[in-house]
């Protein structure tokens, strides 16, 4: 468009200067029209400037476009990056809470076998039930932890779930 504005601006300067030229071949005839083909020729001018901030504009304009563009393309690759490293913890939060329930049975079997040993040493009574209490204890607290990683697990889930919004398809 800038370009067909300049042509259109070139070719009406030139018709000025020709009207111009005729004008003053013209003599005494052609006084007034010399005027009309000066006007002509200063808003030929005019118009060949506009026509130049036009081009700086659009130049501009492109050249925001080409850092959108680019702010856009960083943007994308974040997300992505992003939603690997939320799939990632997903998968080791999964693995956490495997080997925690793993524990939790573990420890659960071990409190029944003290309590089955504290049953059948009555004479060894004391350090027996020290043992129990402490296993109890154990149980309990990975018990709290699994349920801690499970409420964990799910708020990664919904983290993921999220994440997954911002895909590029």
């Amino acid at each position: 468009m800038v370009s067909l504005i300049s042509n259109f601006t070139t070719q009406t300067q030139l018709l000025a200067l020709n009207a111009s030229i005729e004008a003053t071949r013209a003599g005494e005839y052609g006084r007034g029209f010399v005027v009309v083909a000066d006007e002509v020729r200063s808003l030929a001018r005019q118009s060949a400037n506009a026509a130049t901030e036009i081009e700086q504009l659009v130049q501009e304009i492109q050249a925001n476009t080409a850092e959108v563009s680019t702010a856009m393309e960083t943007g994308i690759q974040q997300v992505a990056s992003g939603t690997t490293v939320v799939s990632e913890a997903r998968q080791n939060l999964n693995a956490i809470v495997a080997a925690t329930d793993q524990i939790s049975q573990l420890v659960a079997s071990i409190t029944g076998a003290t309590q089955e040993q504290t049953q059948q040493f009555k004479s060894m009574k004391l350090t027996v039930t020290e043992v129990a209490e402490i296993a109890q204890k154990t149980s309990t607290d990975s018990v709290e932890i699994s349920q801690s990683f499970k409420e964990l697990l799910a708020m990664a889930q919904d983290l993921q779930v999220q994440a997954n919004q911002f895909k590029v398809k």
